[in-house]
């Protein structure tokens, strides 16, 4: 699962690999609202795109989500909420910190 959570207060994107077909998505916290689309992952494999909305006076700290499915959902899986706003590395290799 990429990225592990977002910053409070925000919308936004996890991506989570091998996981295919969910219908929905189950939150522990009427803070949280999300919905999930499935895409091909260019590799013959699928993967989840959750796209989450937090609320501004949601806690700071972990939440759990299952993904539904037609079979059932998946095992309890983490969500972290964090203050600070989430950046993501550099595409390219640059060898510095």
């Amino acid at each position: 699962m990429y990225p592990l959570g977002g910053q409070r207060g925000t919308e936004f994107e996890i991506v989570i690999p091998g996981i295919g077909s969910p219908d929905a998505v189950w939150l522990d916290s009427d803070q949280l609202s999300a919905t999930v689309e499935q895409e091909p992952d260019g590799k013959g494999m699928y993967q989840t795109r959750m796209r989450v909305s937090c609320s501004p006076d949601a806690q700071l700290g972990y939440y759990l989500f299952r993904l539904i499915q037609f079979n059932g959902g998946t095992r309890p899986l983490p969500l972290l909420i964090h203050e600070e706003p989430s950046i993501s590395e550099a595409e390219t290799p640059h060898q510095k910190p």
